[in-house]
């Protein structure tokens, strides 16, 4: 497919992660635009229609005096690209309007004269109150009223304001590297050269807390009962040393596959493909077991925005059902002595609080991040790092 210019492409992109289930995080790396120095305003123009999404939406019906279900696909994609730019990225009002007609070129001239008015009329309107608060702008009702409702109004609306926003690319320094332990990149980072390095694995600190509180050392036998795609794992497997024996278990073929491409440098790692619900360990027993379970992954709408837009009433439930499943097989496999760390990425208390209670699980000692229940709640309004809850069990 030729590259295309970044307006193009950004509505392309949000049809294909809006209706066809696309991931933003792997849809952006891979789209080339024309000229490529484009490409970072381009990624700038996806996430900003995802994360402002309900209020781009009521401005187009406003000033289009229609529904959206009554525009085109291809018509919505490309106003909903131009009231980003207009209502949240600053571009001056005659570039995002031609920009956006000139993204319609070969589709029929009524559509063109359509897009060219509604942006035209919200263009004059820009400084226009909304009515509405940044985070009802940003966040379908049923993530905001979950969230809400869950975490207290103020800690919420706190947690949903940071995750609006960018995330920093997470670093975590794995043995032989000029430094340890995990952290943000920064201005002084040369990026290419990091991503390059054997040496080092790009992970959001949270999900390394979570490698930490498992606490694996040379000689233990441990597992990761959802694995995929293996970045915890390889922590995990860092941490063991080669006389360890290190499990990484996944039910998706696909996911399971690219973890083990991406591990061929950690031998010491054994993948297997199996249920965490159905556990096809008969009769073994682990020194440390983690289970960081599927989960509606709230924790990570810095770097994944389209997941409120897939949030649906009664998910985290669902969730939380299978979680507790996958819990109590876990805690089978437990040695006497051993460690069992349960980590979901989301705040739901449905899928934290709720899962592990009444199993003896505790907050992880050594990892900063408010009490919630019996683990701690990692989020990116108080600890700076996606959204994670860990709790741990010992003994």
């Amino acid at each position: 497919m030729s590259a295309r210019s970044a307006r193009s492409a950004a509505a392309s992109g949000i049809q294909r992660i809006l209706n066809d289930g696309a991931y933003s995080n792997v849809l952006t790396a891979r789209t080339e635009v024309e000229p490529p120095s484009d490409h970072g305003f381009y990624q700038r123009l996806v996430y900003t229609v995802l994360r402002h999404l309900p209020g781009i939406d009521r401005t187009i019906e406003r000033y289009a005096d229609r529904s959206l279900e009554r525009i085109d696909a291809p018509v919505l994609a490309v106003l909903r690209v131009g009231v980003a730019e207009l209502r949240h990225l600053g571009t001056e009002p005659h570039a995002a309007v031609n920009e956006a007609v000139e993204a319609l070129a070969g589709r029929a001239a009524r559509a063109r004269g359509f897009v060219n008015a509604v942006l035209r009329s919200v263009a004059a309107d820009v400084g226009e109150p909304g009515g509405r608060s940044d985070i009802e702008d940003a966040y379908p009702g049923p993530v905001l009223d979950r969230l809400l409702s869950d975490l207290g109004d103020a800690a919420g609306r706190s947690f949903l304001e940071a995750s609006n926003r960018s995330a920093p690319m997470g670093l975590r320094f794995r043995p032989g590297a000029p430094e340890s332990g995990s952290r943000y990149a920064d201005a002084g980072d040369d990026i290419d050269e990091l991503m390059r390095s054997a040496h080092v694995d790009i992970i959001d600190p949270a999900s390394t807390a979570v490698a930490d509180a498992v606490g694996a050392a040379p000689g233990m036998r441990i597992v990761d009962l959802a694995a995929a795609p293996g970045g915890k794992t390889r922590a995990l497997a860092d941490g063991a040393g080669s006389n360890s024996l290190v499990v990484g278990m996944d039910v998706h073929a696909g996911r399971l596959r690219r973890a083990v491409e991406r591990s061929r440098d950690l031998p010491v790692i054994r993948w297997v493909r199996g249920d965490a619900t159905a556990i096809p360990f008969v009769g073994a027993r682990f020194d440390r077991v983690l289970l960081d379970a599927p989960c509606t992954g709230l924790g990570t709408l810095r770097r994944r925005p389209e997941i409120r837009h897939r949030y649906r009433v009664g998910a985290s439930e669902r969730y939380g059902r299978l979680q507790r499943r996958m819990l109590e097989q876990a805690i089978g496999l437990l040695a006497p002595g051993g460690r069992l760390v349960y980590s979901v990425c989301t705040p739901t208390s449905a899928e934290t609080v709720e899962v592990v209670a009444g199993l003896g699980f505790g907050p992880p000692e050594g990892i900063d991040g408010p009490r919630h229940g019996d683990g701690v709640l990692l989020a990116p309004d108080t600890t700076g790092t996606d959204g994670m809850f860990i709790a741990v069990r010992d003994g």
